[in-house]
């Protein structure tokens, strides 16, 4: 499996010191094609900006639990 995070339609956050990228399976956007890799970051950004620390951690657990979220390590490579 290449776990090098190479693609050009993911987005990255960076949250409490760690790196995380968001990569949408192309199969969970048949049903809501609108919540993108964008979109969920800007989710995930507007919670932060609103202190909403509640909504952040869960979109974080839920995304890592689902496999949308991936953290990544100092050199950029999903932590797995």
């Amino acid at each position: 499996m290449n776990t090098q995070t190479n693609k050009i339609d993911t987005e990255r956050i960076v949250y409490k010191g760690k790196t995380y990228l968001i990569d949408i399976p192309r199969r969970d956007l048949v049903e809501a094609p609108h919540q993108n890799n964008k979109w969920q970051r800007e989710q995930i950004e507007f919670a932060i900006k609103r202190q909403d620390w509640v909504t952040v951690e869960n979109r974080i657990t839920n995304g890592l639990r689902f496999m949308w979220l991936w953290e990544l390590d100092e050199n950029g490579v999903r932590i797995e």
